[in-house]
């Protein structure tokens, strides 16, 4: 960690603001020495009690590293780190290591491995029954799900949007917040489409 870094921490920790640190700084070394914004984070990391010269001892220990104890690291952070901008850390990555940003990808459901077999014993059997009996038994399965229904859902942007002359001004469209209030709805399918519907009661499972 710099002189720098460290007499920013350190008057961060003392409670002063981040225009306070800046003209101390600035007074202490030379004009410029680091920029507000990275005052503006250093703050930050010190009120979320994240204290980069905190260095604890191992006692020994084999270090050991998975997936699980690897905390993301932001790109501010390295440019604190480094001392330099974060256009310049977004630079190395992208282009001299060519990586890039990848959002999650959400799933439905987290599934065991004992779910899985369960699919998987399932898939096994609705291949058995198509062997046995053809398709028509695909008539005869029904099968069910629930979902939270909002009292009131909003219509989006694009379901609002009209067909105008060249020109003209877009419709407006007041912001309305969806229902907090919601309802549970089972609903029963078949190869068809829905053959029933159950609206369970207000606080109920």
């Amino acid at each position: 960690m710099s002189r720098i870094h460290k007499f920013v921490e350190d008057l961060a920790k003392a409670r002063k603001t981040p225009k306070e640190i800046k003209t101390m700084v600035d007074t202490a070394f030379e004009v410029n020495s680091i920029s507000q914004s990275q005052i503006y984070r250093i703050s930050a990391l010190v009120k979320a009690g994240k204290d980069s010269s905190d260095k604890r001892s191992t006692n020994g220990r084999r270090k050991v590293r998975t997936d699980d104890f690897i905390e993301a690291v932001r790109v501010y952070e390295l440019a604190i780190k480094f001392e330099t901008s974060i256009n310049t850390i977004f630079h190395v990555l992208h282009d001299d290591l060519g990586l890039s940003i990848k959002s999650a990808r959400y799933i439905p459901k987290m599934l065991t491995e004992d779910h899985k077999m369960k699919r998987v014993r399932c898939a096994q059997a609705f291949l058995k029954l198509n062997f046995e009996l053809g398709l028509g038994f695909l008539d005869k399965v029904v099968t069910m799900d629930e979902t939270c229904v909002s009292f009131f859902t909003p219509e989006s942007k694009r379901g609002s949007s009209q067909w105008l002359p060249k020109g003209s001004n877009p419709p407006l469209k007041f912001k309305r917040q969806e229902s907090r209030k919601k309802q549970m709805v089972l609903s029963f399918f078949d190869n068809c489409g829905v053959i029933f519907q159950h609206y369970l009661p207000m606080r109920t499972s």
